[in-house]
Order: C-alpha cells, then structure tokens, then sequence
C-alpha cells in the first residue's frame, strides 16, 4: 500500500509508444508516495504544457487533453489541479514515418525453409533518433549504433518488393528507437 503522495507522473491515454499527428492524447497524473510507489486514483490536471513549443494544442472540456501538428520527441508539462504543488514533465513521440531497414544480408530471393537459424545484416535508422531495437516476430534483436548484424531462430522468407528493388521479409518486424 502507497504512502501519502509526494510526487506526480504523467499518464498519456491511449498508451502508446508514439502517437499521429493531429491524435488526441489524454494528460492525467499518477501520485508517488517518498519511496516511488504508484497510487491507483488518477490526478486531474491542468496548465499542460510542451517543449519544443508551437506545434502543440491543448484541448477537451477540461483541457486535458493535447494533440501535434508536427512529428517530434515532446517534453509534456502538466499540473495537478487539486494541488498545485504537484507537477511532472514527460516525453511523449509524435511520429508517423517508419525506421528505414536495409538489409545486406540475406541475399535477394533467399528462402529459409529449413533453416534453425538466418543471420540478419543491414542498417536501420529513424527520423527522429537511433534505433534501439529491431524485432522480428517475438525475437528482439538489440542494435548497435553503427551496424546490424543478428541472428533469428525464426524462419524467415524474403521476397522482392514488386515497387522496388528492396527486399522485404514476410515475417513482422517493428523497432524501438532510444
């Protein structure tokens, strides 16, 4: 059980790892006890805020709500309207354009039908900073800053892209930048 609230942390809903410009995104508080131990009731806010600034806008009855026109990492400020004294600063991710993987290796057209293992080789980059990780399927695959080389256990099948000369893998892959 929480002790007495001492501090506040923001709460972005829907929780998402990054958000579509123009998509509203609700601000509520979360109290802290002194050892960092959450609270269940949320905390209403107001004065919310954003740095960089000018491409935000707060909206909703009770202004507690916020939407980008620009893609960009955001510092979200808010504070508690039941006790001013509380406030916290959050990052939010306003970005709609996909990291960039280019894969050198496997070659064009490799199918991987009885394969345990295909080692992965390539680049990945984003937008709006380094790419931390690259999954494919449920397999993570951590990325050093300057190249990609990986190992999946999952079998995979490239196949060429009928728009382009890229490879594409038919197995799911996302990324997570830093």
């Amino acid at each position: 059980m929480p002790g007495p609230r001492v501090a506040m942390r923001l709460h972005y809903a829907p929780e998402q790892l990054a958000y579509r410009m123009l998509q509203q995104v609700t601000v509520t508080g979360q109290g802290l006890d002194a050892y960092g131990n959450p609270s269940d009731e949320g905390i209403s806010v107001d004065s919310i805020d954003a740095t960089p600034g000018g491409h935000d806008r707060v909206i909703g009855t009770n202004l507690d709500q916020i939407r980008f026109d620009l893609e960009g990492i955001y510092q979200v400020s808010a504070r508690a309207v039941a006790d001013p004294t509380l406030s916290a600063t959050s990052p939010l991710v306003v970005d709609q354009t996909r990291p960039l993987l280019t894969l050198r290796s496997p070659e064009r057209g490799f199918v991987a039908d009885s394969l345990t293992a295909v080692t992965l080789a390539g680049s990945v980059s984003d937008n709006l900073g380094t790419v931390a990780e690259l999954r494919v399927g449920d397999l993570a695959i951590p990325i050093p800053s300057t190249m990609v080389t990986a190992t999946s256990r999952r079998a995979m099948t490239s196949r060429r892209s009928p728009n382009s000369s890229s490879s594409r893998s038919t197995s799911r892959a996302s990324c997570r930048t830093r």
